[in-house]
């Protein structure tokens, strides 16, 4: 019976830590694209706009799509 519980009590675990990183990521991600709309608005700097815009928010759409995916009522 402990070894059934220790298993679940892992799962869970694993479970929360991958949310976690999921949630965390796309977070850092949202921020570093805003970091882009800042800088072109205030420096003037399009290029670093337009990276961030191409490479950053697709990755942060896809994993804002994961967290609510495998959330429970997501």
């Amino acid at each position: 019976m402990r070894k059934v519980a220790k298993g679940i009590l892992t799962a869970v675990i694993v479970y929360a830590v991958i949310i976690v990183l999921i949630l965390a990521t796309a977070l850092l991600f949202v921020m570093v694209s805003f970091s882009g709309e800042m800088a072109q608005v205030l420096f003037g700097w399009n290029e670093y706009n337009e990276w961030t815009n191409t490479h950053l928010v697709p990755w942060a759409e896809m994993l804002w799509e994961w967290f609510v995916a495998i959330t429970p009522g997501g």
